[in-house]
């Protein structure tokens, strides 16, 4: 590797990835193993300089707290930001902050960075006290992200990872849990949350199953154009009787479906058969 490779791993990691998970220990994990990535790419030299700082890109939140409108745009009235100037120059403070952020090493900068997201905070609340408030951006108002005990955001993460001119993230990635919704829990707390779920917006509850949910949130975040949405999932997607809801919302919302199947065994002799790009799937 040489530097050039390192310097595009840094810019890369510091600056274009952002992820979440409602597990704070899974969001450690994959901070550590950003920064081994960084490390192993600079290995020519520039592993001497401070790693970048991951907190305000790779958060804990959880995902199925909001569902993302697809027609979301910045300045949309009445949808995630109001159109008032006031509210769209607090949610850009906070953003600038945030890009700050990852070039903070020093304990004293980083403090100083807290407290001055505390006072962005702080007239976000004040912004949005003139009545054109909504939950996701009061949420996001009084969410401290940048303190190390915040607790999981429930906040969309078009504003977590806020960008002015966003459209869509380029790609989605996700290894959602297999699992049904609410398991573990008792007949009556799981009718409460799957109407909670309805209520909120999502179309695939019925699919009964957590990655199905979260399938539909990533297909909302996905830049609507030339977006690529990438999951594992398990194979009763393409034949259960109840993945039939999420089967028609991604053939309706998707240019193009591909399938790869990965069979358990990797050194099986069954080839896996790939269609070629443009051919039904």
């Amino acid at each position: 590797r040489n530097d050039a490779d390192g310097r595009l791993t840094r810019e890369i990691i510091g600056g274009q990835i952002s992820a979440q998970d409602v597990n704070p220990m899974a969001v450690q994990i994959t901070r550590l193993r950003l920064f081994i990535a960084v490390i192993a790419a600079e290995k020519g030299g520039l592993s001497r300089l401070p790693l970048p700082n991951l907190e305000a890109r790779i958060v804990c939140a959880d995902t199925l707290s909001t569902v993302p409108n697809r027609g979301w745009r910045p300045a949309a009235t009445g949808g995630l930001q109001d159109a008032a100037k006031f509210v769209a120059g607090a949610l850009a403070e906070r953003a600038s902050i945030f890009e700050r952020w990852a070039n903070a090493h020093e304990e004293s900068e980083k403090a100083r960075l807290r407290a001055e997201d505390a006072r962005a905070r702080a007239r976000l609340k004040d912004a949005l006290r003139s009545g054109m408030s909504n939950p996701e951006t009061a949420a996001f108002a009084g969410h401290p992200l940048l303190e190390p005990d915040a607790p999981p955001a429930r906040i969309d993460p078009r504003l977590l990872f806020y960008r002015e001119d966003w459209r869509g993230f380029d790609i989605v990635i996700g290894n959602p849990p297999y699992e049904r919704i609410a398991a573990g829990q008792d007949a009556e707390d799981r009718k409460r949350v799957r109407a909670q779920l309805e209520r909120g917006g999502y179309t695939t509850v019925k699919c009964n199953d957590l990655y199905a949910l979260i399938a539909e949130a990533g297909l909302n975040l996905v830049k609507p154009d030339g977006g690529v949405l990438t999951f594992i999932v398990p194979l009763s997607i393409c034949f259960g009787q109840n993945k039939r809801p999420l089967r028609e919302l991604f053939e309706r919302n998707s240019g193009e479906l591909r399938l790869r199947n990965h069979t358990i065994s990797p050194f099986s002799a069954h080839r896996v058969e790939r269609a070629p790009a443009g051919s039904p799937k």
